[in-house]
């Protein structure tokens, strides 16, 4: 160029802006700026460098870019462009002071370009990771599969990092296995899930050593790391390799450490997640699956069982005694029992088997694939026999023993649960320790019994009940002591009593009763004492003793009129509570006596402990009089040494009062002198 035309140099920045104004890319500017200030110059050669390195050439040979020296040779016009340089080279003509100026001019215009390229570069690289970060934040809240979830944030990895290869490893069995990659093919895979890392890193990381085995296997250049963690426990590495080495710089460090902070937080929610399906679905106890689950697993076995012609099975199982083991030992000692029991039943059953807590001492067995009732059968024994051992406690060794119902059925359509529930209340009537199967019989009772329930509900509520007075009497004279209150209704006591304590109706009932009694017995003659039944459950109520002293206040009856029968089964359930209970009843005032004395677990031990006035003999030691009377006899003889009464029950003949008489008892009920009475016809008597 011998001569520069007049506004030449105005002419070419201007078209030199329009055309990196076109570009998209920081790459396509750098390109276009070399290439546009080379023609203009008519030069040969140009570049444009960059942090140290030709980014950007023209007029060279393909493979043939030189370094950055290049600059400094001869017939090459340099000018500064941000962190590098934009030079051309012309030779045989050297460069003018204008085409001096124009070079600087299109250096700044390149420089502005480029830094508002990389920008937009920048902010639309951010919005794509953020809408990214979204979908995998999304993924996360909609619980999708984990495992296409972290492939995920590997894909998202590799586009938005920037990498030809990203893994995600987790913590197993303390060695990192490959969980997700991107950019492999499948043989890359299968190798990288064969090389097992055992080293897991606690901050983030670069490695550029090519030495490195990882970088070295694979022929890559640089590896960049971030820990991944669980609940804030280290449990995995996010790992973006490439080929390219410098690759990485501080925004990709920055979405690096953002992917790691998402898989943390997938991994975090599901671990989470699948803690509290368990939790929901298992005893917090044992272990074992809950009602709920146990349930689920029924449904859908009964549907096998009806598509394959098969039958399935529910074992229900109930320990024997364990409110004892429990109140005596303490309820710690009771989850140890129960803990052990439940390792002992999962020990009995067969492969596929599901054996669940159902709460308190209670445990149901899901047996499937049955092909008759004894194979439900065989399992329930092998229960029963798992058991017998003892089981090491607090230093003792305690014995365990259980109640098992067995149901069967080849489909849906029934009540399993239920059904091998009823059976299990059949091997407890049995005697307990035994294995029972359900039939159709048991279902019809427990139809009957609520129904009975029912009724008698609405008996105490209507009014319905009614008091009968068996009179208690003096054995010389005859004369009348005392009466015991007795419940009647259209269905004999023997069947709504039993009832009314399995359904806890009794504490209403027995709260009905007393207070009957109380003001019934207020309006006889002052000598006349009344006698009231009080069962276990009554007792273990916590406003029971509040229910007595409301029933002598509302009624008048002076507290000393009133007896509260006991039996020794319910005095001995528990003892130290009992104990305590009695005598805030004998603080009232009132009079405690033990019915059917002898009949449960005397002990010379609670009659010293426990506030009583008085025993009962019951009818079946009367019978036997006529043998020699020594149970009889030893009662009595009791009673004198601790300054206790006694009242024999049940005596039917001339024969039995007698006896008694002669024995030195002085007080006795029983058909020979009257059968239970109206209050009315109690009177007539006095």
């Amino acid at each position: 160029m011998t001569s520069v035309p007049f506004n030449w140099a105005a002419y070419q920045l201007t078209e030199y802006l329009t055309l990196l104004g076109g570009c998209e890319a920081v790459e396509d500017a750098l390109r276009v700026g070399v290439e546009r200030a080379t023609d203009a110059f008519e030069a040969e050669h140009g570049v444009v460098v960059r942090d140290g390195a030709v980014v950007a050439s023209v007029g060279f040979a393909a493979g043939r870019t030189p370094g950055a020296e290049w600059t400094d040779g001869e017939d090459v016009l340099c000018v500064p462009l941000d962190d590098g340089a934009l030079a051309v080279c012309r030779q045989h003509e050297p460069f003018s002071v204008e085409e001096s100026a124009l070079l600087r001019g299109m250096a700044r215009a390149l420089a502005q370009s480029v830094r508002t390229l990389e920008l937009v570069h920048s902010l639309r690289s951010r919005q794509a990771l953020l809408e990214r970060l979204a979908d995998i934040q999304r993924s996360i809240v909609d619980r999708t599969d984990l495992a296409a979830l972290l492939e995920a944030i590997v894909v998202g990895a590799r586009e938005l990092v920037g990498g030809d290869l990203v893994t995600l490893r987790l913590l197993e069995d303390d060695e990192l296995r490959l969980v997700a990659v991107a950019g492999a093919d499948e043989a890359m895979r299968t190798r990288l899930e064969q090389r097992v890392v055992g080293q897991l890193p606690d901050d983030f990381g670069v490695i550029t050593d090519l030495q490195h085995p990882f970088l070295a296997a694979h022929d890559l250049h640089v590896v960049m790391t971030a820990p991944v963690v669980r609940n804030g426990d280290p449990c995995g590495l996010l790992a973006v390799a490439s080929h390219t080495r410098g690759m990485y710089g501080d925004e990709e460090r920055e979405a690096m450490i953002a992917f790691a902070e998402h898989a943390s937080l997938a991994l975090t929610d599901a671990r989470n997640h699948a803690d509290a399906v368990h939790r929901a679905l298992h005893d917090p106890l044992t272990n074992l699956p809950n009602r709920s689950l146990f349930v689920d697993r029924l449904r859908q076995a009964e549907q096998r069982a009806a598509r394959a012609g098969t039958a399935v099975g529910v074992l229900f199982l109930d320990l024997d005694g364990f409110k004892t083991i429990n109140d005596s030992l303490g309820h710690g000692r009771g989850d140890e029992l129960l803990i052990a029991v439940a390792q002992r039943l999962h020990g009995a059953l067969r492969a596929g088997d599901t054996a669940a807590r159902l709460g308190g001492d209670e445990f149901a067995v899901l047996v499937d694939g049955l092909l008759d009732e004894r194979e439900a059968l065989g399992v329930a024994q092998r229960m029963l026999d798992a058991l017998r051992p003892p089981v090491p406690l607090a230093g003792q060794r305690v014995t365990v023993r259980a109640s098992i119902g067995v149901a069967t059925a080849t489909g849906p359509g029934g009540d399993l649960l239920r059904d091998a529930d009823l059976a299990m209340y059949q091997a407890k009537a049995q005697g307990r320790d035994r294995v029972v199967s359900f039939d159709g019989e048991m279902h019809a009772a427990m139809v009957a019994s609520v129904a009975l329930e029912h009724e008698l509900r609405q008996a105490l509520e209507d009014g319905g009940l009614s008091l009968a007075f068996q009179p208690i009497v003096d054995l010389d004279t005859g004369r009348l002591r005392a009466a015991e209150a007795l419940c009647r209704w259209t269905v004999p006591p023997c069947e709504f009593i039993p009832l009314a304590e399995e359904t806890g109706l009794i504490v209403p009932l027995g709260a009905w009763v007393l207070e009957e009694a109380c003001r019934t017995a207020a309006g006889w003659p002052d000598h006349v004492l009344v006698s009231v039944n009080v069962s276990g459950v009554q007792l273990r109520s916590a406003e029971f003793v509040a229910t007595v002293a409301g029933a002598l206040e509302r009624s008048g009856l002076a507290a000393e009129r009133l007896f509260l029968e006991v039996t020794e089964t319910v005095l001995m359930d528990d003892l130290e509570r009992t104990a305590a209970l009695l005598r805030e009843l004998k603080f009232l005032g009132v009079r405690i006596a033990i019915d059917d004395f002898g009949t449960g677990h005397s002990s010379l031990q609670y009659l010293q402990q426990l506030p009583l006035d008085v025993l009962k003999i019951p009818k079946p030691f009367v019978d036997t009089l006529h043998e020699g009377g020594q149970l009889a006899r030893a009662i009595l003889d009791l009673g004198r040494s601790f300054g206790l009464a006694v009242v024999a029950e049940g005596i039917e003949t001339e024969a039995q009062r007698d006896a008694l008489r002669a024995l030195g008892c002085t007080k006795g009920q029983g058909f020979l002198f009257a059968r239970p009475m109206s209050a009315d016809a109690l009177l007539a008597t006095v």
